[in-house]
């Protein structure tokens, strides 16, 4: 049996709310094949665990985790190198394009011209971690810590407040540029609930969604309007109506461990969507949702997976004992 573990897991960036890239998922089938790539940089990555993986082309890339370990690439994963940064651990990576990288758990950093990561201040924020940076032009973008949502629109270098009126939200989710859901919930003493936040603004204004459900642990939407979630009793639902209404579709299967639930949710096409979890599954649904089964799971006794994403034709999965699979096989239906 896997022993319980604590992970500081960045759940909702970019890529696992929307997917941008050029090709028709809708006569796009993707291969059950993922391969581990070897991340050798500097030291050996055995008893590091990667938080968060972002790419801003198929090429360049960037991963961030425990021990102040983060690394980018510019070859599509197959090599990685070592950025100067600290040994704090990062919770939320995100790359805007090669030359501009932000990264942060309590303090924010960007990486400056000489390819190392520089403290940019707290957010204004005391406490909190911070898992969720978004930038949808080079001078605007998001942040989440804590859960307070915080906005720039100078780069990154100074961060006003958006939204904070609960103490609950643990991601973000972007729908488009001006609609954004902040999501979560919290689970103790054997009850658990959800709450869920919507813009349609670009954070001017916030609305509650009323929302019947236990707490959400993964998040993404197609567009404004087709969304699904993966719940704290490992639930998948899906609204087509911006989160009004939600319907359960089936239930994701978990090990009997059960070390802290689901942590990323990717959908491919209306039959391939993929959920990981702290439980070291990578599992699958080939029917939209329906039906479930674990494709990959995590060889170590306590290991977990925390984010999958995908780059136009590739989907890559980071976890722990610096682990990273790639699967980088679509063909046509």
């Amino acid at each position: 049996m896997k022993k319980a573990i604590y992970l500081v897991v960045a759940v909702a960036t970019f890529y696992s709310c929307s997917d941008s890239d050029e090709v028709d998922s809708s006569k796009q089938l993707l291969s059950e094949s993922f391969t581990r790539v070897r991340v050798d940089v500097g030291s050996p990555f055995g008893g590091i665990t990667f938080d968060d993986i972002s790419f801003c082309d198929e090429a360049n890339g960037v991963m961030g985790g425990s021990s102040g370990t983060i690394i980018k690439t510019n070859d599509g994963g197959l090599t990685w190198t070592s950025m100067t940064g600290t040994d704090a651990t990062y919770s939320s990576v995100f790359m805007f394009n090669p030359s501009t990288v932000y990264a942060g758990r309590r303090d924010f950093y960007k990486m400056n011209e000489n390819n190392a990561m520089i403290a940019r201040g707290d957010l204004g924020q005391d406490i909190g971690t911070i898992n969720d940076i978004h930038f949808y032009t080079a001078t605007t973008g998001f942040a989440l810590k804590g859960s307070t949502v915080l906005k720039s629109t100078d780069a990154g270098n100074s961060w006003g407040i958006n939204f904070e009126e609960s103490i609950y939200i643990k991601g973000l989710c972007y729908a488009s540029q001006n609609v954004i859901y902040a999501w979560g919930g919290d689970t103790r003493e054997g009850l658990s609930g959800a709450v869920l936040f919507k813009t349609t603004d670009g954070g001017n204004n916030w609305t509650e969604m009323s929302i019947q459900t236990s707490e959400i642990k993964a998040m993404q939407f197609l567009d404004k309007e087709v969304g699904f979630m993966v719940n704290h009793n490992s639930e998948f639902l899906k609204t087509t109506d911006g989160g009004v209404t939600w319907t359960m579709i089936a239930r994701v299967p978990y090990a009997p461990y059960h070390n802290g639930g689901n942590t990323s949710l990717l959908y491919v096409n209306e039959k391939q969507i993929f959920v990981t979890n702290l439980d070291g599954q990578l599992l699958k649904s080939s029917d939209g949702g329906t039906n479930w089964q674990s494709i990959y799971e995590h060889p170590e006794p306590d290991g977990a997976f925390t984010k999958i994403i995908r780059v136009n034709k590739t989907l890559y999965v980071a976890g722990s004992y610096g682990y990273l699979l790639k699967n980088g096989y679509l063909s046509k239906i």
